[in-house]
């Protein structure tokens, strides 16, 4: 009988188990971990739990110094703010020092100063205030005075550096942060600011009489122009000044005056309120032509109002025309040839000097009206009309 046979038993028979030798038995066999697999799986575990903590750490710690940076540049930006308004809106600086900044509004005053690591603001009596935060410290405020010389405006530069309060955490840097401004007075009066000056009407007339200049005061207080100061090129050099008139009445100086001095003029004060002012003439002892000219008005406050001018002889000025619907049937006077100006023309004809009025009711002070003029007075309605002085 062969492998496949199959052995049927009898009663009380037992039937013996025949295994082929070459018969396949099913082999249960339980496998576990060697020593070296459960190294390696212990190490890699370890590398990723160590990567994993680490990564957390980074994240933690990164939001925490950016959450303190950002604290300490929100306070630099709220203070300096603060100080750059109370400086634009003063009216003068009362004392300055490198951590305390005293300044003037009217009656009151307003007080800036770094008080341990501190900003601290009163103003008005009211305060002090704090204004950083108890998460930064102020390690530096700089006040600098950055006056002008002359006085022409006054500002400030104010630096701040904070960092944040608490110590940074290991490995850590300190949130910290550096802002500057310079900032000015906008409220801060002088007079050279609100001298306008008009130089469309510029003219050379002759070479040697600088003439169609107009001054206006824009403030709401008189103004006073104190000296002149004058300095060229591009001469043959050794010219003077010889004189200068601004407005109707008394002439300001005479005399000679060379490059690079200062004239003290008998004071010209500009009423408040916009009235326009002609600069009659300033002369010069020779030709001007070509010069490039630095003409200063300093003002009763040592302000200074400073111009630089190219000076190129103008001609005959040309007037505009003016349409008349009823035509006189007098001609107007031939005016002399080599004249060009109402100053020229009525020295050619025996007077000592001219200048340009609104109209012939204006001249006075013995002015006599000299209608061949009027063709050189070009400043318009203010000033139309030629007044010959005697």
């Amino acid at each position: 009988m062969n492998q496949e046979e199959i052995n049927i038993a009898l009663p009380g028979q037992i039937l013996p188990v025949v295994v082929h030798p070459n018969a396949v038995a099913e082999k249960l066999e339980i496998k576990g971990f060697t020593l070296i697999e459960l190294i390696v799986y212990v190490a890699l575990f370890a590398i990723f739990i160590t990567g994993a903590i680490l990564f957390s750490f980074d994240v933690i710690y990164g939001r925490e110094k950016s959450f303190n940076q950002q604290i300490v540049q929100q306070n630099a930006r709220i203070a300096l703010s603060r100080i750059t308004y109370e400086v634009r809106r003063a009216q003068d600086i009362q004392s300055l020092s490198p951590t305390q900044l005293i300044l003037t509004n009217g009656v009151s005053q307003t007080t800036i100063s770094l008080e341990g690591q501190t900003i601290r603001f009163s103003s008005g009596g009211l305060g002090p205030y704090d204004l950083t935060s108890n998460q930064v410290a102020v390690t530096n405020l700089l006040f600098t005075d950055l006056t002008s010389p002359g006085n022409d405006a006054k500002s400030v530069s104010i630096t701040l550096t904070l960092r944040q309060a608490e110590p940074a955490a290991s490995g850590q840097l300190t949130a910290e942060t550096q802002i500057s401004q310079s900032v000015e007075l906008n409220s801060q009066f002088n007079q050279a600011r609100r001298l306008l000056l008009d130089l469309t009407g510029l003219n050379l007339v002759g070479g040697t009489s600088l003439e169609g200049i107009t001054i206006q005061n824009s403030a709401d207080q008189d103004i006073t122009i104190d000296r002149m100061y004058f300095s060229w090129t591009g001469t043959a050099g050794g010219e003077q000044v010889t004189g200068i008139q601004i407005g109707a009445g008394p002439v300001e100086w005479t005399g000679t005056s060379a490059s690079g001095s200062t004239i003290d003029l008998t004071d010209f004060g500009l009423s408040a309120g916009g009235g326009v002012y002609n600069i009659d003439y300033i002369t010069f002892d020779s030709s001007m032509e070509g010069a490039t000219l630095n003409m200063n008005f300093i003002l009763s406050d040592g302000s200074t109002l400073i111009t630089n001018l190219t000076l190129l002889s103008g001609g005959t000025p040309t007037p505009s025309p003016i349409a008349t619907p009823t035509p006189t049937s007098t001609p107007s006077p031939t005016p002399t040839p080599s004249a060009n100006s109402c100053n020229s023309i009525c020295i050619l004809n025996g007077y000592t000097s001219g200048i340009c009025r609104k109209n012939a009711a204006s001249c006075t002070g013995g002015e006599v009206y000299y209608s061949p003029g009027d063709v050189y007075c070009t400043g318009g309605p203010t000033a139309d009309t030629c007044c010959c002085i005697p």
